[in-house]
């Protein structure tokens, strides 16, 4: 008996009698592989939240922001202050930092943000109010997407506060 023979007598009786039966394992095998790689794989795309603001410098639109007592206010949709540490970013009443100090803002093709699944900042406050997080909690990551000319856009890692 060569030792083939006998590992096969030891592992798995029934591929040295019935072949089929040893392959229809291995299909099996194979089909557990793919379906523990593909959900792991789905997984770590879901893990990963990162949220894209889109920052429109040339919009001139308002929209209504709600305050503590309940009352709304009337604000412009974009607005920016800029000094020496960082730049604030306003859109509807809700503030994102950039430290300068800290990374480097991105330049991309504007081509680039078609990939993007970019947030609504209504549909971000909408998460945070139910996640009962802090709103630094609620993405992993937040990028202000500014348009910078006709052709790029810059992404801006930026804290919720």
């Amino acid at each position: 008996m060569n030792i083939i023979t006998s590992y096969f007598k030891t592992q798995n009786h029934d591929c040295l009698y019935n072949p089929s039966s040893c392959e229809q394992n291995f299909i099996m095998h194979k089909f557990i592989f793919l379906v523990c790689c593909l959900s792991s794989l789905n997984f770590s795309v879901l893990a990963q939240n990162d949220a894209y603001l889109f920052y429109n410098t040339e919009n001139t639109e308002t929209c209504s922001m709600e305050n503590i007592d309940g009352t709304t206010t009337v604000v412009d949709t974009f607005f920016k202050m800029e000094n020496k540490s960082g730049i604030t970013f306003f859109i509807c009443g809700e503030r994102f930092f950039y430290r300068k100090t800290t990374i480097k803002p991105e330049s991309q093709p504007i081509h680039n943000i078609d990939k993007l699944k970019l947030t609504h900042i209504e549909d971000a406050v909408k998460l945070w109010k139910e996640s009962k997080k802090s709103k630094q909690e609620v993405f992993d990551k937040i990028y202000i997407v500014q348009k910078n000319s006709p052709d790029t856009v810059v992404f801006y890692p930026v804290n919720w506060q």
